[in-house]
């Protein structure tokens, strides 16, 4: 029972034990506890045993300088002690050795207690201790035990620690070095293998980093290649705006040119429909008198003003023109009588010119009702 195994626990027992059978006789009752104590010990423990051999004196001393002591605790804890003959001491993981704690010890000379227990030599421990509370050691060597002692003059108060080995230092020196010399080719093959790893590694990066970069270039070639392209499109956008803007340029000078064109061919062909018109019209006031009249007295006469205007003007200078023709007809008549048949011959003349022309108004006034209105406008009725 692992509740057995608590010393504490046990001592409790005994003093129960002890306590609850007060009318047994000694020899019974020494019998009674043996028997109920070799029952929560284990059977290769025994406190009181006959049994028992101590190492003590010259062979502890020996056991101790010349070994390594390997033992098991009961909290199954195997730890490696060795100990120095400047009375130092380490404690080492089993079986890697490494290194858990160190302390100082000394050997203590044993001791009798009374008439039934004699404590034996043993060692007294300050440092680690692999988790064990007490700081006696007593080595049995049947079993090959060691008692952790509480109370060095109770045979009762101790646990026990089981000796997994004893082996010489030399032994061990030579396991250390063999385990050094393995660790070493271990630590080389390690190091090695982790310098492949690194290698590999850098490879690796070496290679991720070219990937990498080659895709960073790839990249970059098709940014540029899309940015040439959209440079590209948008030159041919642009030149294709150009052209547009351009063809828009020239349809436009080519409507203008046509508008001007046009412009000049219907300003000819007016011209020419105008000239034709005009033609026609002369053509018809050459052939129609009255309709020529018209049209140059519309031409000259603007209004009766205008005529007013004409002959004020005319009043300026009428006196001039009288006295003028008044000298010219004296000259004219200095020989007047020379003249005068001429001159009567003239008038007769004239008088049937204006007799015919009295005639032609006449018709005219009947045939061109208008010509009235132009006499009219004339200044005379």
């Amino acid at each position: 029972m692992s509740l057995l195994k608590d010393r504490y626990l046990k001592k409790f027992l005994i003093l129960v034990i002890l306590f609850c059978a007060p009318n047994v006789n000694a020899n019974s009752n020494s019998k009674i506890l043996e028997g109920i104590l070799n029952s929560i010990i284990p059977e290769r423990v025994k406190l009181s045993s006959s049994n028992e051999q101590y190492i003590t004196g010259e062979n502890l001393k020996k056991l101790l300088f010349s070994n390594e002591i390997t033992i098991k605790t009961e909290e199954s804890q195997t730890h490696a002690y060795q100990f120095n003959s400047n009375m130092t001491y380490e404690v080492f993981s089993y079986p890697q050795r490494n290194l858990l704690g160190i302390g100082t010890w000394k050997i203590r000379s044993g001791f009798q207690v009374d008439l039934t227990y004699t404590v034996p030599d043993h060692i007294y421990l300050e440092g680690f201790r692999s988790g064990l509370r007490d700081s006696y050691f007593i080595f049995v060597s049947n079993p090959k035990i060691i008692k952790v002692v509480g109370n060095i003059q109770n045979p009762n108060d101790y646990v026990v620690a089981e000796i997994v080995s004893e082996l010489p230092k030399t032994k061990v020196e030579q396991i250390v070095k063999e385990r050094i010399a393995k660790e070493r080719v271990e630590q080389k093959r390690l190091a090695k293998k982790q310098a492949e790893l690194e290698r590999l590694e850098r490879i690796e990066k070496e290679l991720i980093a070219k990937d990498l970069a080659e895709q960073e270039r790839l990249l970059k070639i098709k940014i540029l290649e899309i940015k040439q392209f959209e440079a590209e499109k948008r030159l041919e956008k642009e030149r294709l705006e150009k052209i547009k803007e351009e063809e828009k340029r020239n349809q436009a000078i080519l409507n203008i040119f046509l508008i001007i064109g046009l412009i000049i061919l219907l300003y000819f062909i007016w011209k020419k429909i105008k000239l034709k018109k005009e033609i026609k019209r002369q053509k018809f006031l050459s052939e129609n008198y009255g309709e020529r009249l018209i049209d140059e007295s519309s031409n000259i006469i603007k209004s009766k003003g205008d005529i007013k205007s004409w002959d004020n003007k005319n009043k300026e200078y009428l006196g001039k023109v009288k006295k003028n023709i008044i000298d010219n007809i004296k000259q004219i008549n200095k020989n007047t009588f020379e003249n005068f048949s001429k001159l009567s011959k003239e008038i007769s003349k004239f008088e049937k010119d204006i007799e015919k022309e009295e005639d032609l108004f006449k018709d005219l006034h009947k045939k061109y009702p208008f010509i009235k209105k132009i006499i009219s406008a004339r200044g005379q009725v």
